[in-house]
């Protein structure tokens, strides 16, 4: 992670942020168990952070605290344990998180959703369902009517409706959820959240939550949803600090998740339409340029941090204890 500005020196560190994918093909979630809680103690000098994110928090609802697992389980609306949904939003699991984190005197990040769509209610409803669209390859062992959203041959399933398990969302939501915040823990300033992710991995939206959105995020529009998202943040709270655009990995400073998409199945790597049509410059520097002018012309900061999601591969770069990178 790198801060964009003059912010870098004081900047924070953090340890590697996962798409939350340790569901695939481990037991079934339980509700709440689904988090993807990074905990990281800093070098010294740094900050001690801990990130609530995953792909879960894509589609996460502070209203009814409920999210929907995506691909990591069976595209499935799960709510949060919560011991008293009654006095929701109060006490949900972000709640809880941030007050674990205040606890130990460490920073939070959240997680803001970009998406457009969130679990709409705390029941259980599934993003492909078997008897609305038919068999499908795999299914939740504990809940059959939930599918994989693949037909038996192994073909995608299209033409779902994200009104089976969502609601449309806009920047009124990120405004009304940090206002909450605010009336619970203070600004940003004043010992509040200070941290925001502008979503999770959003260049794999096509594929993690492809029962809502199959097609890829293009340049303009991660632009465009950056520019609305971030801006509410800064508005609902001008001390608060966000990191974007939040990408899967290194390909994700060289593509958009348009190319990745389409790139994915018809191998056009060496020429990307969507890079072509903007100039051949790879996603991260042109995503930088569309920031700085935004702030040039608005006045206002709205990303302070480059944020993309590493998992290095090489023998001797990765190392289990928290926090440390073993060079080679």
């Amino acid at each position: 992670m790198t801060a964009v500005g003059p912010d870098r020196r004081d900047g924070p560190q953090r340890s590697r942020g996962g798409g939350g994918r340790a569901g695939r093909g481990g037991g079934r979630p339980s509700p709440g168990n689904g988090r993807s809680f990074r905990k990281f103690q800093s070098q010294p000098g740094g900050t001690p952070l801990h990130r609530w994110g995953g792909n879960h928090t894509t589609r996460y609802n502070f209203r009814n605290d409920a999210t929907n697992r995506a691909s990591d389980w069976y595209f499935e609306n799960i709510p949060n344990a919560n011991p008293d949904p009654a006095r929701l939003p109060d006490g949900s699991e972000t709640d809880r998180f941030v007050e674990q984190n205040r606890a130990v005197g460490a920073q939070t990040i959240l997680t803001v959703p970009m998406l457009g769509w969130v679990a709409k209610d705390r029941a259980r409803a599934c993003g492909f369902s078997v008897a609305k669209y038919g068999p499908q390859q795999s299914t939740d062992p504990w809940s059959p009517d939930c599918g994989n959203g693949r037909k038996p041959d192994g073909t995608p399933i299209t033409g779902t409706d994200p009104k089976d398990t969502s609601v449309a969302i806009g920047p009124q939501y990120v405004t009304d959820w940090i206002t909450h915040l605010k009336d619970r823990y203070g600004s940003a300033d004043s010992g509040g959240v200070r941290f925001y992710n502008l979503d999770n991995e959003p260049d794999l939206w096509h594929s993690t939550h492809r029962d809502v959105r199959p097609a890829g995020l293009g340049y303009d529009e991660l632009r465009d949803r950056t520019y609305s998202y971030a801006a509410a943040i800064k508005a609902a709270d001008p001390g608060a600090k966000t990191l974007g655009p939040v990408g899967w990995g290194l390909n994700s400073i060289f593509y958009s998740g348009l190319d990745q998409d389409v790139c994915g199945r018809t191998g056009c790597w060496n020429n990307p339409p969507d890079r072509a049509a903007h100039g051949g410059t790879d996603l991260g520097p042109w995503y930088l340029d569309r920031m700085r002018e935004y702030e040039e012309e608005h006045g206002t900061r709205i990303l302070d941090y480059f944020d993309i999601h590493i998992y290095p591969q090489q023998a001797g770069a990765h190392s289990k204890d928290q926090g440390r990178v073993v060079k080679p």
